[in-house]
């Protein structure tokens, strides 16, 4: 009985091509008459249907997926925000005819790394840390503060800013760390003896906590953070501020986040370069960097402030002002001493963001911070 089944079901594909309205039946009968040839039975028909349902069903969720992250990565920016006021207008008073000129280090893959030297005295020193959008030229009013005070400092266009590699991008992630130790190699073989502040701001600050928690820092150095941004789960970051404006500083690009982080978490890191937050800066300033990539954006930003900060091995300092318009600066301390009970955070009064870095009641209490303590 077995030997006869394929012999009817070609029988029945004989017949059925005689009649033209069922030539659609042969396709059907030749195809069971081929798989009970190699089968030598039936009974697997519904097995293998089962499979091809299961195998069209997955690619066609496997082309709706694709087509779901090209559409968050494709068309998932928007549009810049308006430049922000009260960050801009506070650097058009800097009288910049002191700006020293621009030195270059070389980077270990050949990068040309900008910097300007403040040379203060042998004693002290400090690498400062510049914020999200500006460039080194940024702390130009409090280096020459610092200077003044006998406070050597260095102060690099971080790369993706200003002179030093391409406009809001780099070429992979951790290569600000890298750097970071380049001019830490070469301030400590300029200054062997100095007692050296990694000094941060903003997104410095928190690019400054992120190396030391992963690093170690030389002998006698401090960490010294100004407003720095803590990381996207901090609650400075988190909590409702009340001296926010109704303008946002930055405007992240949420859908296209999404879709190379589900990428990365797949292993494809080919669209990394793309832009995924826009700041609110003056389109016509050439020292201001409108936007970053999702590689430099993941690379400035600490991804867990307690276990940093627990693994930071040198005294931390925290200055921040009460009216902070960026970050929640009330909440500062409770984010750090969670972590370092003994961390030092003081809040200014009346001051903002920007003022950190431009005031002059902000310049004398970070230079007496720096200078007083360090030197």
């Amino acid at each position: 009985m077995v030997e006869a089944y394929p012999a009817k079901r070609l029988l029945r594909l004989r017949n059925c091509t005689r009649i033209p309205r069922l030539h659609h039946h042969c396709f059907f009968a030749g195809a069971l008459w081929f798989i009970d040839s190699m089968t030598g039975t039936g009974k697997r028909l519904v097995t293998l249907t089962k499979i091809k349902i299961a195998l069209l069903s997955f690619a066609v969720l496997s082309l709706i997926c694709i087509a779901t992250l090209a559409a968050l990565i494709g068309y998932g920016s928007r549009p810049k925000p308006e430049a922000m006021p009260s960050i801009a207008k506070g650097f058009e008073s800097v009288d910049y005819s002191t700006l020293p000129q621009t030195q270059t280090l070389q980077a270990r893959d050949g990068t040309r790394l900008a910097y300007r030297h403040y040379p203060g005295d042998e004693d002290c020193a400090v690498l400062a840390l510049h914020g999200s959008a500006t460039e080194g030229r940024s702390f130009h009013a409090l280096a020459r503060e610092l200077e003044q005070e006998g406070v050597g400092v260095y102060v690099p266009d971080l790369r993706g800013h200003g002179e030093s590699g391409r406009e809001g991008d780099i070429p992979r992630r951790g290569v600000l760390e890298n750097d970071i130790e380049i001019f830490i190699d070469h301030i400590t073989a300029a200054r062997p003896e100095a007692q050296l502040s990694l000094l941060g701001f903003s997104s410095g600050g928190g690019l400054a906590l992120r190396y030391a928690g992963r690093h170690r820092l030389p002998d006698s150095s401090r960490l010294v953070m100004l407003a720095p941004m803590l990381g996207i789960d901090s609650a400075p970051y988190t909590e409702d501020n009340p001296h926010a404006r109704d303008q946002e500083w930055a405007r992240p690009f949420v859908p296209r986040l999404v879709g190379l982080s589900i990428l990365n978490g797949l292993g494809i890191h080919a669209f990394d370069h793309l832009p995924v937050i826009a700041f609110a800066v003056e389109r016509d300033n050439p020292h201001v960097t409108a936007t970053y990539s999702h590689r430099l954006l993941d690379s400035l930003n600490p991804d867990d402030h307690h276990h940093l900060l627990r693994n930071t091995d040198v005294p931390v300092t925290i200055l921040a002002g009460t009216h902070d318009e960026i970050f929640a600066s009330d909440h500062y301390e409770q984010a750090v001493r969670a972590a370092r009970p003994e961390a030092r955070v003081r809040l200014l009064e009346g001051i903002g963001h920007a003022d950190m870095i431009l005031d002059p009641q902000a310049l004398e209490r970070v230079t007496g911070e720096i200078a007083g303590s360090s030197c």
